[in-house]
């Protein structure tokens, strides 16, 4: 196009007898054209690949330059300024509470502009939001704060989209296979949405997940970014998000969580934990699952949070007291919003009696308060409800102008040390015993009910897209490790540790042990002390960043079965060592001749 009106118009001159450009000129010009033609005819055809023929490679192409474009031309100018402030501080040797403050109206400045990257990127973003809002750790405050709102911010596909996703996932009409779909969720995730749906026949109750369209392309487009970003920000944590991506990788196979489903199921069955500790693994509908839809019997429940919640609210107002004055420090909304992004241990201690506030669970009254809504409860439910009984059955039976409203009363107990026990017993079976685990048992993967026959508590257990496998050699050093933490045996702890791979020759005895016991054991009153201190260690940096990948998974399950602990027992921290000891010395005594491979 380019060229030819270029030539046109040279034609034209010279027929006019312009002056003469030289050879070199012309030739330079029809060149440049010739490449802006190239440019022109090439972007025109890419669009129609990419939007008409909707060529998998072209979308994939594209998405792989725009994204990281986007994401590059938006946070490049936001760490510049974070190295500026850091360069002009140490220029001037400036003292702590300045270097601060500095960072604070930094970190004000940008958390809300990180969460609109985040909400317009969508996909991975979510997940990487989400993740660092419950990371008081290593994610400052202000940052958290904005991302909180991330933990229910996927918004779900339309009921026309849904039908359609779901019909293509089956590869028949709905009408085909199900009597009822709801088109309306009742759950949405980064890779995909949950619906509820009746079968045609047996009429049984089911759920449907779906997978989003490209959720996959996007999630690996996504995850070298985030590996490049986190390689700039925080390296410590690169080998944590490459096991992230490994495991997030496995999450797209939806046959492999199917199966995996089946073998969890299987396997506590076979052990009879189902029976004992009463816990539901739902069935696979296998000739209707396939790797883009799981299609798994409905288990009854409510999630743990909510169940949680509720309870809390109900013996709030028996105490006479709201839940947000029964749990401090806003706590109340943060669970309401992400589970445990609330449980999350601070760093930081409680002044009041200098005991950190993760070890009193999530931020319970003071002993004073809990004592005198102790006080309130039980008058109004042993005397003041019988008190208005009495009365309504007498003089207010004359008159319901003279009735009474009866007190609220305690709801019934959660039980919640029963609770914690199965959780850790079948969590443990799975981890020690079967070397097969689900690493992602967080409240919204964990469903609550009671038992119809003796208003006992019932767990079910979903999502099972996280699920990794151990050697036996692995789980026999994860159970020697267990052990030790249990004893406080520094030097077995230790040993196991090498012997799993974590730190390295030079890392110090001391700084390996306090790790391993902030993350494996229940909160000691000195515990975060001796992590700020040790946060700053170079050996302690190190030895993070010597934590084998295999390892990495056990941990997070680890971490969040001690959160749950934390929210049932608020008062009891529990130790996940303590709690598996009993499984581990039985694994390594009755495989004590098995060769670890």
């Amino acid at each position: 196009m380019f060229t030819l009106l270029h030539l046109t118009r040279t034609r034209a001159l010279t027929a006019a007898a312009a002056p003469s450009r030289s050879a070199v000129r012309r030739v330079a010009g029809i060149a440049g054209r010739v490449v802006a033609d190239t440019a022109v005819v090439g972007a025109a055809y890419v669009a129609y690949q990419h939007e008409v023929k909707q060529d998998p490679w072209y979308r994939k192409t594209v998405k792989g330059l725009v994204r990281p474009a986007q994401f590059w031309t938006r946070v490049a100018p936001i760490l510049a300024h974070y190295r500026y402030v850091q360069f002009k501080l140490d220029w001037t040797a400036a003292a702590e509470p300045e270097r601060d403050a500095a960072f604070d109206e930094l970190h004000e400045r940008y958390a809300p502009v990180a969460l609109a990257l985040i909400l317009d990127l969508r996909s991975l973003f979510i997940k990487f939001g989400q993740v660092c809002a419950t990371r008081a750790d290593v994610v400052p405050r202000q940052y958290r704060a904005a991302f909180a709102s991330l933990l229910d911010a996927v918004p779900p596909l339309t009921a026309d989209e849904s039908r359609l996703l779901a019909a293509e996932a089956l590869g028949r009409p709905l009408d085909e296979v199900f009597a009822e779909f709801d088109p309306v969720p009742l759950g949405s995730a980064s890779i995909g949405q949950a619906h509820v749906a009746r079968l045609k026949g047996d009429g049984r109750e089911v759920v449907v997940k779906l997978q989003f369209p490209d959720a996959e392309t996007l999630f690996d487009i996504d995850l070298t970014t985030a590996e490049q970003f986190v390689a700039l920000v925080q390296p410590q944590q690169l080998q944590f998000l490459r096991e992230m991506r490994k495991q997030i990788i496995t999450e797209f196979d939806f046959k492999r969580e199917a199966e995996s489903l089946e073998t969890v199921r299987a396997n506590l069955d076979r052990a009879g934990l189902l029976r004992e500790h009463r816990v539901a693994v739902p069935r696979v509908v296998k000739e209707l699952s396939n790797g883009r839809v799981v299609v798994m019997e409905r288990l009854p429940g409510t999630k743990l949070v909510d169940a949680v919640l509720d309870y809390y609210t109900g013996l709030a107002e028996a105490m006479g007291m709201s839940l947000d004055g029964f749990m401090a420090d806003g706590m109340a909304a943060k669970l309401r919003r992400g589970g445990l992004a609330a449980m999350t241990p601070p760093p930081s201690r409680d002044g009041a009696n200098g005991a950190p506030a993760a070890q009193r669970g999530p931020a319970m009254p003071s002993y004073r308060t809990l004592a005198r809504g102790a006080v309130h409860m039980y008058w109004n439910q042993y005397v003041g409800w019988y008190a208005a009984w009495a009365w309504n059955h007498t003089v207010g039976a004359a008159t319901s102008r003279l009735a009474v409203s009866y007190p609220v009363v305690a709801p019934p107990p959660l039980d919640g040390e029963s609770l914690v026990a199965s959780l850790f017993a079948v969590h443990g079976h799975q981890l020690l015993v079967d070397g097969f685990f689900n690493g992602d048992p967080h409240p919204g993967n964990i469903l609550l009910s009671r038992s119809p026959v003796d208003g006992h508590g019932e767990i079910g257990l979903i999502d099972y897209g996280q699920v990794k496998a151990l050697t036996t050699a692995q789980r026999h050093v994860l159970a020697r490790l267990f052990v030790a933490l249990a004893d406080e045996d520094r030097a077995g702890a230790v040993a196991a540790l090498r012997e799993a791979g974590v730190g390295t020759p030079a890392s110090d005895a001391n700084t390996l042990y306090e790790i391993a016991a902030v993350m494996l054991t229940a909160p000691r009153r000195d515990m975060w002390r001796n992590m700020e201190k040790l946060r700053k260690a170079p050996d302690a940096r190190e030895s993070m960043m010597a934590f084998p990948e295999w390892i990495m998974l056990p941990i997070r399950m680890t971490l969040l079965l001690r959160s749950l602990g934390m929210l049932l027992v608020p008062y009891n921290p529990v130790s996940p060592a303590a709690m598996w000891r009993p499984i581990a010395e039985r694994v390594l005594a009755e495989e004590a001749g098995e060769v670890g491979v």
